[in-house]
């Protein structure tokens, strides 16, 4: 079974690290989806018999791409220099 939570978590923390990270950043990310998706794997077989695990893959995914869509709107985007009333430009 594949969750879709992993996925949303990968994407959350991809936002979080911005596109600059490196190729080991990257590669991290992405061991550790592995690993919380063999961890899930295992669970499943225990959680099955008494919760719908589909539908609280699915909550747990909507609850990271919030917190993505919350992170995105907290970013305050830099300011642009712009001239003084004076006409003279504005340095940083």
């Amino acid at each position: 079974m594949s969750f879709t939570s992993v996925s949303s978590l990968e994407n959350l923390i991809n936002q979080s690290f911005g596109k600059s990270d490196t190729d080991n950043v990257q590669q991290t990310v992405r061991i550790g989806g592995m690993v919380a998706q063999g961890v899930l794997e295992a669970l499943v077989s225990h959680l099955s018999l008494h919760v719908n695990v589909s539908d609280v893959d699915a909550a747990i995914a909507k609850i990271f791409d919030g917190a993505a869509a919350l992170e995105k709107a907290l970013i305050v985007p830099e300011a642009v220099p712009t001239q003084a009333a004076s006409g003279v430009p504005v340095t940083p």
